[in-house]
């Protein structure tokens, strides 16, 4: 078969899937419980579904979509949760009126029985915000808009050491590069969100940044602030039962005893046992500790905020690198010639990432919304003013590259991706989670290691890069409104 026909033919599937979801949500009911399945499965195989075995906890039936809690559970035809086709308006307004916890418990109580009249009639999907109070000068009035820098920031030490994202280039170690460069991508996600905050406020547009201040959290504090927290609430807490049994490694080394402090909280939290709890005791690293405990926190709370905001979209703002350069021993990377940008949406299942009633919640979400729809092209508006704007190319799929051949799904736009990226799959409404170019690119590390000005709301200067990328975003969100 010709190339461009098969193309051709895996767009119509994609159009014809949008199409049919579209009318799905819309509220019109008259397709047959057969073409419902048809249309939702399409959606499913689409976006959601990167292992087979995400099929054992869900199922698409001819009257509804059901959710399981373990492959038995499915197997004796168990339901936690059965979402009939009419239930569907109600079931999204649940998830967006409530906080995450109640939403979660009522989908855990809801079974396989119908809602009642008195649920059906409190839960209606809310009226759209039309686009009356935009004009020419406030072109994104009406809008609420949710930001989140990616990463922490804050000091050199803690984005190379702890956070692992940072660029470090010698002088002179590709040809081209004229000084030695080293900034953090925290902080230059931090700088790019309040720009951008500027100018969408400046449109018209109310808008939410999830954290405001270099090295900072969603919570408001660093984590460092973090883990002296733990150790009070290890020691003086709730049912504290005082230093468990490393009270001399206190005295001996107060970092490593707050880091031990902080995975026995986890332990706890989580009702970690056995092995696995042993081996939290014994690998109780601070890059561990960070990149588990303290960044699930910090995710939970950017979600929760972002939700409680109730956005009409959510921005990510993250900034790449190369995927092949790796850090010598001394922490410098090489400069490389490679840049491009890309986009992710939520979806890409992965085995065993439907274990917990939350995610399972999260799939359903996404199934019987249009969340995804609306995030793909939200995403390729980015990614043309990026294109346009900044002249970054758009990065193709490539499934020899791990975090897209094996975590991610390609879209029908190109450089837009379904991925497991578990904040995604947390936060309500249409988003993009974007990668606007490589940081470790021979020319753009050398205008990111500029330090232009300092934004409102930071300590550091930063560079004017951030400016023209803030800028593209926004126009994105101006053509994406008007669409």
């Amino acid at each position: 078969m010709n190339l461009n026909y098969m193309i051709f033919a895996g767009m119509k599937v994609f159009v014809l899937v949008f199409l049919n979801i579209g009318l799905l949500l819309s509220g019109c009911t008259a397709q047959s419980g057969a073409g419902k399945m048809a249309a939702f499965q399409a959606k499913a195989d689409a976006y959601l579904v990167k292992d087979d075995t995400v099929r054992y906890n869900s199922a698409i039936l001819e009257q509804g979509v059901a959710m399981y809690a373990s492959p038995a559970d499915k197997l004796a035809e168990k339901m936690e949760c059965f979402i009939s086709w009419e239930e569907i308006p109600a079931f999204q307004a649940m998830v967006r009126q409530l906080p995450t916890q109640k939403a979660l418990e009522v989908y855990l109580e809801k079974g396989d029985g119908p809602w009642d009249a008195g649920f059906l009639a409190r839960f209606v999907p809310l009226k759209k915000k039309g686009s009356s109070q935009a004009n020419k000068a406030r072109p994104l009035a009406g809008l609420r808009i949710a930001l989140d820098p990616g990463h922490l920031g804050g000091t050199m030490d803690f984005a190379q050491n702890t956070e692992k994202k940072y660029v470090r280039i010698e002088q002179n170690r590709a040809k081209g590069v004229r000084e030695e460069v080293s900034f953090n991508e925290g902080n230059l996600t931090l700088a790019t969100g309040l720009e951008l905050g500027r100018l969408l406020r400046e449109a018209g547009a109310e808008v939410l940044l999830t954290r405001e201040s270099e090295g900072h959290c969603a919570l408001g504090y660093g984590f460092e602030t973090w883990l002296d927290m733990e150790v009070a609430a290890l020691e003086y807490g709730p049912g504290s039962r005082g230093p468990h049994g490393f009270a001399a490694l206190k005295q001996q080394d107060p970092k490593a005893y707050k880091l031990r402090c902080a995975a026995a909280n986890f332990i706890r939290a989580e009702q970690i046992t056995g092995t696995d709890s042993i081996w939290w005791v014994e690998n109780a690293s601070e890059r561990n500790i960070y990149r588990i405990p303290f960044l699930k926190i910090d995710f939970r709370e950017r979600a929760n905020k972002i939700n409680a905001f109730h956005p009409d979209l959510t921005l990510i703002i993250h900034y790449n690198i190369y995927e092949k350069n790796d850090a010598d021993r001394q922490g410098f990377l090489q400069a490389v010639p490679q840049n491009y940008c890309m986009a992710f949406i939520p979806g890409s299942f992965m085995q065993g990432e439907l274990d917990e009633p939350a995610e399972r919640l999260a799939f359903l979400t996404k199934l019987l919304s249009n969340d995804l729809e609306r995030s793909e092209t939200l995403c390729e508006a980015v990614l043309k003013q990026h294109v346009q704007q900044l002249e970054i190319p758009i990065k193709a799929y490539d499934p020899h590259l791990r975090y897209l051949g094996k975590a991610s799904l390609p879209t029908s736009k190109p450089g837009v991706f379904a991925r497991n990226l578990s904040l995604t799959r947390m936060i309500n409404g249409p988003l993009c989670f974007g990668e606007s170019l490589y940081q470790d690119n021979i020319d753009e590390c050398q205008h990111l290691n500029r330090k232009d000005f300092t934004p409102k709301g930071m300590k550091s200067p930063v560079p004017f890069r951030v400016k023209a990328v803030a800028q593209a975003y926004f126009d994105a969100v101006v053509a994406w409104r008007q669409q």
